[in-house]
């Protein structure tokens, strides 16, 4: 935006306006009496008189660089004032202070170094945080896969392993019915017809041949004779059976013991 300028002549002039025609203006270094120069240039070339007279428009041009004590008298020397001034900026800022552009200040500030170094700066941080940050998330999908591939690996083998048992179980069970087939349809020959004796009190000691490999499982009798009182039925006191036969004590129905001769013994067995 537009500023106003400063007047490129300074005039002084009394209360009534009237001009310091003829005047001086002496310039010292602040608070002191030793004389500081301005100049009638802004290049600082040429040098104000000090001090400076006022012409008859009791002006002058004045340029200065920093801190100054000015002081104002009239054409007979009369005091007007005594105070301070400096110019706006130092010398080293006029550069900047009359740049034709807001880049060419910036340039000449270093602004634009600094922005640009701040920038480079900001930038390898987001750099470096995004780096660090895509590190870290390959990391965890890394370990998240070789959590997934491990759980995966151990339901394989637990199903591999339930498997292995179902189909030992099947086995077992194969074997088992194939096996109790085998009994039941080899069973014809597994019945043996035995041989009775007795020691006539009754005890009676039945023998099978060729005895059994494993165990007998059932023994059966028929008994048909009236020697005895009794055709029907007997009962069994007591028998030990084994794998070659069985011996215990017989009796009929009515309790009569039974002897040998009347009774054919039969054994299932394998």
């Amino acid at each position: 935006m537009a500023i106003l300028l400063p007047s490129a002549e300074l005039q002084f002039a009394d209360a009534n306006g009237h001009p310091y025609a003829g005047g001086t203006l002496e310039t010292y270094i602040p608070n002191s009496t030793t004389p500081k120069t301005t100049w009638v240039d802004p290049g600082g070339v040429a040098m104000n008189t000090q001090p400076i007279t006022l012409d008859a428009a009791g002006r002058c041009i004045l340029y200065g660089d920093g801190q100054y004590r000015l002081i104002l008298r009239d054409a007979n020397g009369v005091l007007v004032w005594d105070g301070p001034s400096s110019t706006v900026v130092s010398a080293a800022m006029q550069p900047v202070c009359i740049a034709a552009t807001i880049g060419e200040a910036q340039t000449l500030l270093g602004i634009d170094n600094s922005v640009r170094a701040d920038l480079t700066a900001e930038t390898n941080a987001r750099i470096a945080a995004d780096n660090a940050e895509t590190t870290a998330r390959t990391t965890a999908d890394t370990l998240l896969q070789e959590q997934r591939d491990n759980d995966v690996d151990y339901i394989k083998a637990a199903d591999q392993n339930l498997q292995d048992q179902i189909t030992a179980e099947v086995n077992r069970a194969t074997n088992a019915e194939a096996a109790l087939s085998a009994r039941i349809d080899s069973s014809a020959s597994k019945v043996r017809a035995g041989t009775t004796t007795t020691n006539g009190s009754g005890l009676l000691n039945v023998s099978f041949s060729p005895t059994f490999a494993t165990a007998c499982v059932a023994v059966a009798a028929a008994y048909n004779s009236t020697a005895q009182g009794n055709t029907i039925g007997f009962s069994v006191g007591s028998l030990v059976v084994n794998t070659s036969g069985f011996y215990g004590t017989i009796v009929d129905s009515g309790q009569n013991p039974v002897t040998a001769t009347p009774i054919q013994w039969y054994a299932i067995g394998y």
